[in-house]
């Protein structure tokens, strides 16, 4: 009998590895194909099955998440193995190939027109720290062609512009005319935010760790720098946030560990936005009067050392308000918010930190992570070096980001050798663009290099990277594409294996070390730059004079 029992847990182990292999997405070796039921569902989900790579342990990742996406891994895979598999492709569109030799990875992406399926494939070929990788990704993203689609200003010569540029006369000048950020937080006007506090069953409040009053510090208090005076700052006190925070603790239904998924965390927004509705008018927090309360800052007792979902901090749009089934109070709903840890705001000593709160607000209106969000990029220097704020530290918001939420419109334009004067950036705002093709219609959304007077000063005088003075250049690729036969969207993250991002990062430093400045004194210095499409973008630039709040620069076109 004991020998039975020895067998029948073994057999229980093999019967439950296998079932995790499909469902849990767990590494098995020398496999000859996918399971059964992973075709199954590649099929019912694809109306395709992805080709498999033979012989090398893999992982499936199959979240079919908002955009279906099925991820697939293979490691230590050699080149011959690879190049085998890329031929398994030949029936479908190749639609974006390039060579990134910084990170040793190679991209391509197909794409069956059969069921408008998306295929990327990224190959990093081992050159630096790792085993050789496959990383296969499979998606769809609406009926749309992106290589047919993608809008691009190749066929507008800078030179046709003059000396200035005002985006006010773009078609699409800020996020605000991009489709994709409808009920998103305004970031222009007076704008009031709710904020809820919550705790839960299994952890209820504690006056000892964070207190209304400390909430509201972080939130505008004057002797720090708060979430509403960093923002008043950094737009040129375009954007005066003000704050509404519910004066107790709402206790979540269910205890905390429910709270592990966009849709539950959503309910929770739901049922306290419901428990509170005879005592607000949610109305007034609509400043644009869009339909939507602007924006929801939830704060929770968990701490940062929960592994849910509800205690990593982020911004998410409402899981259950999508279509037109809303749960409405004051005729308006709620559909951007943040959940944020107690401790992502308060320290144990009960010191103020508003980072984070400060990097979700830019979610919150709509920017970007601007660093490498799927972790691909092997030479540990992401594309902003992570001297940003939407990036990893505490800065001011740089320029592109000043674009998209419409703080700044008016600059200048380096079509020729001439002599500029850039006024600091952290005060004004001032900047040039340098490009070969420049489309006016596109604003923001195209691109450009963008140089800046960094002065060091205003919010960027706490950063530890950005606090000295100097010129910095920004290459930007914000280009658009059409989504679902016409709607126009943007290419956004820094995910550098994502489907968003076959051609370049959104936004990175022109000089590509630890140290962003390419001039910081008296001198020259001659940046020797390509665009996309491999035009040469050479120029010299020379400082004629620098003081704290404005340069003079020779710039040369070579």
């Amino acid at each position: 009998m004991r020998y039975k029992k020895i067998i029948f847990s073994i057999l229980s182990f093999l019967f439950l590895l296998s079932l995790s292999s499909c469902f849990l997405g767990i590494s098995l070796d020398n496999l000859n194909d996918f399971s059964k039921n992973e075709k199954k569902r590649m099929e019912e989900y694809y109306g395709i099955v992805l080709p498999y790579c033979t012989g090398y342990s893999y992982k499936i990742n199959d979240t079919y998440n908002e955009d279906f996406q099925f991820e697939y891994k293979v490691s230590n895979i050699k080149e011959k193995d690879y190049q085998d598999y890329v031929n398994q492709f030949k029936e479908y569109k190749l639609i974006r190939e390039r060579i990134d030799e910084k990170t040793s990875m190679e991209y391509k992406t197909f794409f069956d027109t059969n069921t408008n399926t998306y295929i990327d494939l990224c190959y990093y070929t081992g050159e630096l720290f790792y085993k050789p990788y496959l990383d296969v990704y499979m998606y769809q993203r609406g009926y749309v062609d992106y290589y047919d689609t993608y809008y691009t200003n190749e066929d507008n010569p800078i030179f046709l512009l003059g000396d200035t540029i005002d985006m006010n006369n773009s078609k699409y000048p800020n996020l605000s005319y991009i489709n994709g950020y409808d009920y998103f937080c305004p970031s222009k006007g007076d704008v009031k935010i709710l904020v809820l506090p919550i705790d839960f069953y299994d952890k209820p409040y504690n006056r000892n760790t964070i207190s209304i009053d400390e909430i509201e510090t972080v939130l505008y208090g004057t002797n720090n720098i708060s979430l509403r005076n960093y923002y008043l700052e950094s737009s040129y006190e375009k954007l005066n946030l003000s704050f509404e925070v519910v004066n107790s603790w709402y206790r979540a239904k269910k205890n905390s560990s429910y709270y592990d998924s966009s849709l539950t965390i959503s309910e929770l927004v739901n049922d306290a936005l419901a428990y509170y509705d005879n005592q607000y008018d949610y109305s007034k927090f609509d400043s644009n009067s869009d339909g939507a309360i602007d924006g929801i800052i939830l704060v929770h007792t968990l701490d940062s050392s929960s592994k849910l979902d509800i205690a990593w901090p982020a911004t998410r749009n409402n899981a259950k308000e999508y279509g037109n089934q809303k749960d409405t109070y004051d005729n308006v709903f709620a559909y951007r918010f943040y959940h944020i840890n107690y401790d992502q705001i308060i320290t144990r000593s009960h010191t103020i930190d508003s980072y984070t709160l400060i990097h979700e607000f830019g979610h919150m209106m709509g920017l970007d992570d601007y660093y490498d969000t799927n972790y691909t990029d092997r030479t540990f220097l992401p594309p902003l070096n992570g001297m940003d704020v939407m990036d990893g530290e505490f800065t001011d918001q740089n320029v592109y980001s000043k674009l998209l939420l419409g703080w700044i419109n008016e600059g200048k334009v380096i079509n020729k050798s001439k002599t500029i004067e850039l006024n600091s950036f952290e005060h004004t705002g001032d900047f040039a663009i340098i490009s070969n093709n420049f489309d006016l219609n596109y604003g923001p959304f195209q691109e450009f290099y963008i140089i800046v007077y960094n002065s060091g000063l205003g919010l960027n005088y706490s950063s530890t990277s950005l606090n000295q003075s100097g010129i910095i250049i920004y290459h930007v690729d914000g280009c658009l594409y059409t989504y679902n036969s016409g709607t126009v969207m943007m290419n956004y993250n820094n995910d550098q294996a994502g489907q968003y991002s076959e051609r370049f990062n959104l936004i990175e430093f022109a000089k590509k070390d630890y140290y962003p400045y390419v001039l910081t004194s008296d001198g020259q210095t001659t940046l020797n730059l390509v665009d996309n499409n491999k035009i040469d973008l050479s120029f010299t630039l020379e400082m004629q004079t620098i003081n704290s709040t404005k340069i003079n620069l020779s710039v040369t076109m070579n």
